[in-house]
């Protein structure tokens, strides 16, 4: 059996366990709850502290496309405006009378309130009536669908800042969301890698593989089929949380652009792979579970320094010395850089040569966690201490030399 043989079956193998395991369901289904009571929640706030304020209007007997020219004028007006279909004006006026509509629009000419104008809603309705109107009257007119939108559709104005904090206070909360996740998901990972290193370990699992497969491949496919785990876990909330989304409409949140979500990714990548194989090098220093904790707790120190150093000082100020210089050091590039691109911080240049250093840092790791990893993997007994495992490494070099 080829080495990429041997790596898929590790990797396949473990992530069957791991998806199949009551703590993956459980832990997944905890995400999902968490995604949908967070958009949830952010509705009732924005309902009870504030926001943008919520308006419903009935219709009767609309043309084809008022409910979104509504929706799109509300947009414009800082309003959420929902739409209610009746039938006639009779049913519309008596749902005005009962409070369960703010007012009624018949056709596009009339709006009707209970007792008191609105003006701002007033506004917004009366301009998507208007565009519905003309979109009527240019149909009429011969004019095709491409040509009405290209009239209908003025561009949006270009927002710029004059401050050049101007830009990252409107993007802070992108950038502190994107440091929250990138945190947990790092933090929840690799304990999966320690713990699962331990257990096989402890339960003289790991004797059994290494004797059909190399240490190295034992590592890798382990490694990749946790990758597969997260990415697949990662999936099954993003789609919860863009179901809630949708159901809900109109929720408030932090908008972290497509590039921003692809750069976040990619840094949850490279950092997994650099505190992957760290983590599983000091798990195989051990061999009971209650002695992975004290193992890898230098590794949890370094990781939640970086996430701390990116939530404040980072989002304080971006482009500051300490935020450049620590976009080059691997152990908190994984935190930093996201937060940075985020805030609009970093150039492309700099995105580039720090992924480009972080691949050699994943490099260097993965030569020196994977030594570590053989080293010690079958030791059992008493911890060891790094400096043990590495002169343990240099005595069977010798030795075989």
């Amino acid at each position: 059996m080829n080495p990429l043989q041997s790596v898929y079956l590790i990797a396949r193998r473990d992530f069957h366990e791991r998806v199949r395991s009551r703590t993956f369901r459980l832990a997944t289904l905890l995400l999902v709850v968490l995604a949908i009571g967070g958009v949830i929640a952010a509705e009732v706030g924005h309902s009870l502290f504030g926001g943008t304020a919520t308006n419903t209007v009935g219709v009767v007997n609309p043309p084809p496309g008022l409910d979104t020219a509504i929706a799109h004028a509300g947009d414009a007006f800082d309003l959420r405006i929902k739409t209610r279909v009746f039938s006639s004006d009779e049913a519309a006026d008596t749902a005005l009378n009962a409070g369960e509509v703010d007012a009624v629009l018949a056709g596009t000419a009339q709006l009707r309130f209970k007792t008191t104008r609105d003006t701002k809603l007033a506004s917004a309705v009366g301009q998507a009536a208007a565009a519905v109107r003309a979109r009527q009257q240019l149909q009429n007119a011969g004019l095709s669908d491409a040509q009405i939108a290209s009239l209908l559709s003025p561009q949006p104005l270009q927002v710029t800042f004059t401050d050049p904090g101007g830009e990252q206070s409107a993007n802070a909360g992108a950038a502190f969301v994107t440091a929250i996740v990138l945190f947990g998901a790092l933090m929840t990972y690799n304990q999966w890698i320690l713990s699962g290193v331990v257990e096989e370990k402890s339960t003289r699992i790991v004797e059994v593989l290494l004797s059909v497969v190399r240490p190295w491949e034992l590592l890798t496919g382990k490694l990749m089929g946790v990758l597969a785990v997260a990415v697949t876990q990662m999936i099954i909330v993003g789609v919860a949380f863009l179901l809630a989304l949708a159901a809900i409409g109109g929720v408030s949140l932090p908008q972290v652009s497509p590039g921003g979500l692809t750069v976040a990714l990619a840094w949850f990548v490279l950092g997994l792979g650099f505190y992957s194989v760290a983590f599983a090098a000091v798990g195989a220093t051990v061999s009971r579970q209650e002695d992975a904790s004290a193992a890898a707790a230098p590794l949890t120190m370094i990781l939640m320094a970086a996430y701390f150093v990116s939530l404040f000082l980072v989002t304080a100020n971006a482009s500051g010395l300490a935020a450049q210089v620590l976009t080059f050091v691997p152990p908190a590039s994984p935190m930093i850089v996201p937060v940075r691109y985020s805030l609009g911080a970093i150039s492309g240049i700099g995105l580039a040569a720090s992924i480009i250093e972080m691949v050699f840092a994943i490099a260097a790791v993965s030569w020196l966690g994977g030594r570590l990893y053989t080293g010690a993997v079958l030791h059992t007994g008493p911890r060891l201490s790094l400096g043990d495992t590495w002169r343990t490494i240099r005595g069977r070099h010798t030795a075989g030399a």
